[in-house]
């Protein structure tokens, strides 16, 4: 956990997807648990090469899963909804 107002030095993430690139927006990564207060919605694997982005990632993108030939595709959405 942070203080909210270092959210302003945080960069966003580009994130290498076999050959596609997608940004990830501080605010998509951020989460605010308390108006002053936050945490990283990107969590350890326990893989050191790898991280569990989850609803982080797939909040800006339209994600379809295909377990048949185990591949993922991603689209950018348009419009992006608050769920709150």
């Amino acid at each position: 956990m942070f203080e909210c107002t270092q959210m302003k030095k945080l960069p966003s993430l580009d994130l290498l997807f076999g050959n596609v690139w997608l940004e990830v927006f501080v605010e998509d990564y951020v989460q605010h648990l308390t108006e002053d207060e936050c945490a990283f919605c990107i969590a350890p694997s326990g893989d050191p090469f790898n991280s569990i982005l989850g609803n982080a990632l797939m909040r800006n993108y339209y994600v379809v899963h295909d377990m048949d030939i185990m591949a993922q595709a991603f689209g950018v959405l348009t419009e992006v909804v608050d769920p709150k």
